[in-house]
């Protein structure tokens, strides 16, 4: 590489001339500041670290003059904003070229393609990196900054140096954009972000007291008899920055701020509670928490519930929208509830499709996903907008000079899905955040999606204000009431109609059972505890007469008696209400709906489910397990859809990732399960819960449940032979719809992070249990052959060993052909004999031995496996056999296809007498046609026999009882002559 380099730099340098002189940004860092000067570079030469990288998209197949975007980026380290700008930009130019047909530059069609030099992530590296980035080739154009302030810095000076437009969607300080006018950034300032988040919460306040001051009265009122917006006092936990102050001050008057202490060692509950309990005193109703790690946050509102201490809103600058918070909130912090944040943009963003891309929200978030299964954020929809301007400014300008499309920049007005982009004078976006809230307590569970609550223009959910108080939320996570009520702010449970008790479990019937009021049961105590003299005393004081008969008493103490039994009956009648609900059958039941709701990815019924059980005694620690390992089975059961492999969207991915028009799935494997930028690499496997995951489970739900059949192929097949085969084989099976099948192919279905990255292993014992359990759940088996001719899959010892052991085990295989190949046999098959015998010895040359595997960890493990449980020979043997066992279908099935037709044709003939039939043998037209029928069917050359016989006028009422015909014998005797193309014509119609 050294070598490689000093070449590189002597060749730039005498190709450089006198236009070359360029300007260079140095940046020089020191423990105490940063500094940067501007250093001449007659050669253009930025001088970078020995071995840094450069990635390159390049525009391939389109057919168009092309232009290049280039700009530093962090290639050498993973950095997950870095990659997500980079996928962003790619996803942009695949678009641009493939859908849209490229820029309209004048007269002109262009293609548009990337280049990134790694930053390193170091702002000393960041001024070269975007140098050599610009100055790569004549086809550089334009520029793309990196993500992070600091590097956005540098970057943006050397553009500037270059004179070079460059976009931006990482942050940066205003003043940047304001100092270089060649620069656009695309993220709004932070002082906007506050500005526009303290707005939307001082606008629904009052919108709310407008709402309750006209319908309801001063005790019903959701914040008290003070309203919503004069009750509303400002107190934060954090840094407290005072460039911030300001705007607070603007919109809350005073303000109260805990400021934390530098010393991470001294932030602790002891400390945060102090801090909350100073702010509750204080009357805050309007909290923020700033400049906190997501545990703190989670320790802070634990505590906040503890001391009941309840705000109108609570404000969680940048944490709302990260993984980190949906992860913590699926797994029971519910006290994240209906948190606040701003944003430029989230994925529920409402709003008209972009004027340019022709894309909504849902749509580039759809896109984004589909290429990188990933969830895009704001930074994702930030750069696709970006490129989304630069195009149409390049258009507009109809030229590629830099100053020219700086200034349609500066002019622009383009409305996207992001939001409304203007520039003005600065190169800062002037466009306002959104307010977003976190899913509320009913929807737990989900890992779901934050919505926009303001401006309502663009909203997707209504702003849920003042925050419910945290006995309210409570009251939502343990019981919400049964379904049939609401939670108070208390804690308590208003009913609906229809339903009594405190938490609304008990049905107005039963109810009015127990309605019996206290003093008529206790009468009724009274006379069940009273003897029959105390009864008559009680009756000769109430007025009764001395000689009131016996029966009098009996009956009274028969209705006391009565009454007792009524009551008890009714508080049996009310345990067995409540326990039948946790019946067997019933948590059999429930099990089923928590099992399908996870199969759809269907968190409300999730969460539904779990309630219900947990109603039944189950556990919040016990439901969570128990989805988690629902998951984990289904996962480890999952087939692929059979409708996604034969789909458009399967084949477009394959050939973007790949870049091969029709690739191999050993290709395929490469771009698909690479350790940083695989599909899944950064998602949680459901069966170990590590970070990567099988292809399978990043499908949406229709398009993974439990496999139907079982697919034997080879990796080296091409994405075209397996599509073909696969639609062959459905082809034959009459009321079967691709929607319906799910393949265990273990390309999509095997954790291939384990095999292919982390190189895991696995015993022969755990080999064999592990395929034989597998093949005896699906119990069907499809087999794929690429050719009869030297097929792959009997030179392969992983086929070699599932089509054993299914032969073994008694499971169905059904063995498919592509089309091509499947015509191929045929013809080959009706050669005759000579051809079947081509067939048997291409089909049936099996040797385990050796047979091949494409690792040979692999390759060494199956082989071991047939050597100690099965034998070498013995699996040869089983699988010979079958493949003549499938050679002699394929006839049979040729052989009933052709006798279909010629029974239909015979059975048209036999309507003709001898006579006729001789009449229209020699009617060209009607002659030509039967033989046309008959010569045309695939079923071999025997069939053109009958030709002889039409033409000779034959009788053909002879042929129907046996393929001979009579001959004169000289003795004067008949004698029958056998014609042995008409024997096995006959024999072939018996079958």
């Amino acid at each position: 590489p050294r070598y490689v380099t000093a070449v590189a730099i002597t060749i730039m340098l005498l190709c450089s001339t006198a236009e070359g002189n360029c300007t260079n940004v140095v940046v020089v860092e020191t423990s105490s500041s940063t500094t940067h000067t501007y250093v001449p570079d007659e050669t253009c030469y930025a001088a970078l670290p020995e071995g840094t990288w450069t990635s390159h998209h390049r525009c391939l197949d389109v057919g168009l003059e092309t232009i290049t975007v280039a700009g530093p980026s962090t290639l050498s380290s993973y950095d997950e904003d870095a990659q997500e700008l980079r996928r962003a930009s790619i996803l942009f130019v695949d678009w641009l070229n493939h859908e849209k047909g490229g820029l309209t530059v004048g007269d002109r069609r262009l293609g548009m393609q990337l280049a990134w030099v790694d930053d390193a992530g170091s702002k000393t590296q960041t001024a070269n990196a975007t140098a050599r980035a610009l100055r790569l080739g004549d086809d550089v154009r334009f520029g793309v900054a990196g993500y992070s302030s600091k590097l956005t810095e540098y970057a943006a000076l050397q553009a500037q140096a270059d004179k070079m437009v460059m976009v931006s969607a990482g942050a940066a300080r205003p003043q940047i954009y304001e100092d270089n006018s060649y620069v656009f950034g695309f993220l709004p300032g932070t002082i906007g972000k506050k500005r526009d988040l303290y707005s939307s919460i001082v606008e629904i306040a009052e919108e709310t007291d407008a709402k309750w001051n006209a319908s309801s009265s001063i005790d019903e009122r959701p914040c008290g008899s003070m309203g919503c917006r004069s009750t509303l006092r400002f107190g934060e936990i954090g840094k407290c920055p005072s460039q911030y102050q300001g705007v607070k001050q603007q919109f809350f008057g005073d303000i109260m701020c805990e400021k934390l202490p530098d010393d991470d060692a001294s932030k602790n509950d002891t400390l945060f509670r102090d801090m909350l309990i100073r702010l509750k005193s204080n009357n805050v109703t309007l909290l923020e928490l700033n400049s906190l790690e997501l545990s703190e946050i989670h320790s802070i509102t634990k505590i906040m519930e503890a001391l009941d201490f309840n705000v109108h809103a609570l404000i969680c600058p940048a944490m709302v929208l990260s993984s980190d918070f949906a992860q913590m909130a699926l797994f029971g912090w519910w006290q994240s509830s209906y948190i606040l944040d701003g944003a430029p943009w989230v994925e529920t963003h409402g709003g008209a499709p972009g004027e340019y891309s022709g894309m909504s929200s849902e749509e580039f978030a759809r896109r984004y996903y589909a290429a990188w299964r990933a969830t895009p954020t704001y930074r994702a929809a930030a750069q696709f907008a970006a490129f989304c301007a630069l195009s149409q400014s390049i258009e507009l300008a109809a030229s590629l000079d830099s100053q020219e499309v700086a200034q349609q920049l500066h002019n622009i007005s383009l409305q996207e899905f992001y939001g409304t982009i203007r520039f003005g004078l600065t190169g800062l976006v002037n466009m306002p955040y959104v307010t977003v809230q976190a899913p509320g307590v009913e929807r737990r569970g989900l890992r779901g999606k934050p919505q926009v609550v303001y401006p309502a223009q663009t909203s997707s959910a209504p702003f849920v204000f003042p925050k419910p108080t945290w006995k309210q939320l409570s009251c939502r996570i343990k019981h919400a009431c049964f379904g049939n009520g609401q939670c108070t702010v208390s804690g308590g449970c208003e009913c609906d109609k229809g339903w009594f008790g405190t938490k609304c479990d008990e049905p107005e019937t039963v109810h009015e059972l127990l309605s019996i009021s206290q003093n008529e049961s206790g009468k009724i105590q009274k006379l069940l505890s009273m003897s029959n003299e105390s009864i008559q005393e009680l009756l000769l004081m109430t007025g009764a007469e001395e000689s009131a008969e016996p029966e009098d008493v009996i009956e009274l103490r028969t209705f006391a008696i009565w009454a007792a039994i009524v009551m008890a009956s009714i508080s049996l009648v009310m345990c067995l209400w409540r326990g039948c609900r946790c019946r067997s059958r019933l948590v059999v039941t429930l099990l089923d709906m928590l099992a399908e709701a996870v199969s759809r990815e269907d968190h409300d019924a999730i969460a539904r489910a779990r309630l219900r059980l947990a109603i039944c005694g189950w556990s919040r620690q016990t439901t969570g397990s128990l989805v988690r390992g629902i998951r984990q089975r289904q996962s480890e059961e999952s087939g692929i859809s059979l409708s996604y492999l034969l789909s458009d969207q399967f084949l477009e991915l394959a050939q973007r990732r790949s870049g091969v028009e029709d690739p191999t799935f050993y290709e395929l494997g490469d771009v698909f399960f690479s350790k940083d930028q695989g599909i899944g690499a950064l998602d949680v496997c459901p069966r170990d819960g590590r970070i990567g995951c099988a292809f399978v489970d990043t499908l949406p739900p229709k398009y993974r449940k439990a496999s139907t059949h079982f697919l034997s192929w080879a990796w080296s097949y091409k994405v075209s032979t397996v599509r073909e085969a696969l639609e062959s084989w459905l082809s034959t099976q009459e009321g079967t719809r691709a929607e319906d099948v799910f393949l265990f192919m273990c390309f999509f279905v095997n954790n291939q992070y384990r095999l292919l990255v982390d190189k895991s292993t696995i015993g022969t014992d755990v080999l064999g249990a592990t395929f034989e359990s597998q093949l005896k759940r699906i119990g069907r088996v499809i087999a794929i052959l690429d050719t009869w001719e030297r097929p792959v899959y009997l030179t392969r010892v992983w086929t070699i060993f599932e089509q054993s052991c299914a032969i073994m085990m008694g499971i169905p295989v059904t063995m498919v052909l592509p089309q091509a190949a499947s015509l191929n046999l045929l013809q080959e098959i009706q050669k005759g004999t000579e051809g079947i015998i081509t067939v048997q010895r291409a089909l049936t040359h099996v040797d385990s031995r050796k047979a091949k595997a494409q690792f040979p960890h692999d390759e060494h493990l199956v082989k071991e496996f047939i050597d100690s449980k099965i034998g070498f020979d013995r699996v040869d043997q089983q699988v010979t056999a079958f493949m003549i066992s499938f050679i002699g279908t394929v006839i049979e099935g040729h052989l009933k296809a052709g006798v279909a037709k010629m029974k239909l044709a015979l059975s048209s003939l036999s309507l003709c007498t001898a006579q006729s039939l001789h009449k229209h043998a020699r009617n060209p037209p009607r002659k030509k046609t039967v033989l046309q029928f008959l010569a045309g069917d695939h079923i071999g050359e025997e069939l053109k026999g009958w030709q002889s016989i039409l033409d000779s006028g034959e009788d053909v009422s002879k042929l129907t009882s046996g393929g001979s015909k009579e001959q004169p014998d000289p003795s004067g005797e008949s004698k029958q002559e056998h014609d042995p193309v008409l024997d096995e014509i006959v024999i072939q119609t018996r079958v």
